[in-house]
């Protein structure tokens, strides 16, 4: 407890009634009732960027609810350098597959933007699981789709280019860190680095600045630091579906 409470800036306030991410996530099946349980169980904090969530091998003690903020998740590769498995935002649920194998944490959560997350007890958890057994067919349906997202993360690894993944990767970010300006582009503010960004679709940090370049020269897209500007989103579009591109 003590290693995770350097990391927060403090601990605040937040009604799972209103707030928008138990709207979206499993949350979304308890009665009012059951929120209220779930208002009162729950530890809520605020995390600054960089700070860990947890680490991979601590005790899983919880579920964590994102109810603001971009978090990383990696997993340690051989030599314990981290690999980045995937970007979390509002609405996502931690933990909840090393809860339910009752284990330690597989993976590290870090904070890539400032954060706002609510810490369940597994105590808590387990009450509301046997109150409300739809609860526990979202979790199912949160690892169904986490087995597609995981089957759809092979395939583009195995046979997309690395300008494809890029080209998925910003249209991804797009939607929680894209924002028009005044000259109708679109400019998305990256919460993670290039090598993050590289680790995220599985390139080599090379890879990835020769790609940046190509999209560049072709006018698809800018990249200065953290910032992308994307300067033609329908030709961006084209990258990810090239087939139907064609055929148009």
């Amino acid at each position: 407890m003590a290693d995770e409470l350097r990391h927060v800036c403090s601990t605040t306030t937040a009604n799972c009634a209103v707030c928008r991410s138990a709207g979206v996530a499993a949350w979304c099946v308890l009665s009012p009732a059951e929120l209220g349980v779930l208002n009162q169980a729950k530890v809520t904090r605020n995390y600054e960027p960089g700070a860990v969530l947890y680490d991979a091998g601590a005790p899983c003690k919880g579920l964590f609810c994102v109810s603001s903020g971009t978090l990383l998740v990696e997993r340690s590769a051989q030599g314990g350098e981290g690999r980045r498995v995937r970007l979390v935002e509002q609405g996502d649920i931690l933990g909840w597959a090393d809860f339910f194998r009752n284990m330690a944490h597989r993976h590290r959560a870090v904070c890539q933007t400032s954060a706002i997350v609510c810490t369940i007890p597994s105590q808590a958890v387990r009450g509301l699981l046997l109150h409300n057994p739809l609860l526990a067919l979202k979790f199912l349906s949160l690892a169904a789709q986490d087995l597609e997202r995981s089957e759809r993360s092979d395939l583009e690894q195995t046979y997309f280019p690395a300008r494809r993944r890029l080209a998925l990767a910003l249209a991804s970010l797009k939607n929680n860190h894209g924002e028009g300006s005044a000259s109708g582009d679109i400019v998305i503010t990256l919460p993670i680095s290039r090598r993050d960004l590289a680790d995220l679709i599985a390139v080599r940090p090379e890879t990835l600045s020769r790609v940046i370049r190509e999209l560049e020269a072709d006018g698809v897209a800018t990249f200065s630091g953290r910032t992308v500007q994307i300067t033609d989103l329908d030709r961006l579009l084209d990258e990810i579906e090239p087939g139907e591109a064609s055929a148009a």
